[in-house]
């Protein structure tokens, strides 16, 4: 006690501590069987939902502590990010036009692209439009559209 600059009472205490049973072996058994029982899938939310139908009298810090106390915590399931890139789809193309857009003769280039609009049709897909377009006057030759059928069916 004098080496470790304690008070006498304090000693004594942690002392009798040691030797107490545990008040809380009963609940942390009943929270180890309701743990085990949901296969570690529940956290303490749903493990006190469990307690509170057995009969148990307890708080949710409680069993948040005391689940922290055996080590029982639930895998999280985290949500991915949608990422539509499947890697290189196809072939790409050789860069013939090199950025270089303008034509100087009618009918030499050629250009098309894919543009995807957002909007609700009667078959529920996404409308496509594809423009075919002759760089020479910058205008558009003739457009062709298609509809992509969408996997979900809630319309966003």
């Amino acid at each position: 006690m004098h080496l470790a600059k304690i008070p006498r009472s304090t000693f004594y205490d942690h002392r009798n501590r040691l030797t107490r049973p545990d008040r809380q072996a009963e609940l942390k058994e009943a929270i180890r069987e309701v743990f085990t029982q949901a296969r570690s899938a529940y956290g303490h939310r749903r493990v006190l939902a469990m307690l509170l139908r057995q009969g148990w009298t307890v708080s949710k810090k409680t069993v948040l502590k005391l689940m922290r106390g055996l080590g029982l915590q639930s895998p999280v399931r985290r949500r991915r990010r949608y990422n539509s890139f499947r890697g290189e789809v196809g072939k790409t193309a050789e860069n013939v036009l090199n950025r270089k857009f303008e034509a100087a003769v009618k009918h030499t280039k050629w250009a098309t692209d894919v543009a995807l609009l957002s909007a609700r049709s009667y078959l529920g897909g996404t409308r496509g439009i594809r423009p075919v377009c002759s760089p020479h006057g910058h205008k558009r030759t003739r457009s062709r559209r298609h509809i992509h059928a969408r996997a979900s069916s809630n319309g966003r």
